[in-house]
């Protein structure tokens, strides 16, 4: 008999910019299988103006619910004044 175990797709759209802050984050979360895709849109704040901070990403990684709940409660901002990136 096969067991099943139940996944979460986590998806984070971000600009280019970040590529490299939140891959360190998701290794540090021992997240280290992922997708990296250039992707466009539009949005409420309408479409980018220009492509020279280059494109837009959608970051994917398929996890546990019980890895994804540790991950948002260790990365949740703290009372600083600086609000760290996090996986929520």
């Amino acid at each position: 008999m096969s067991q099943t175990t139940t996944m979460k797709l986590l998806t984070i759209v971000t600009e280019n910019l970040l590529k490299e802050q939140i891959i360190t984050l998701l290794k540090e979360h021992h997240i280290t299988g992922f997708t990296i895709s250039r992707v466009e849109g539009e949005g409420s704040r309408g479409v980018r103006a220009s492509d020279w901070e280059g494109p837009n990403l959608k970051i994917e990684a398929i996890i546990s619910p019980k890895e994804l709940s540790k991950s948002w409660n260790e990365s949740r901002p703290s009372s600083s004044t600086t609000t760290p990136l996090s996986l929520g």
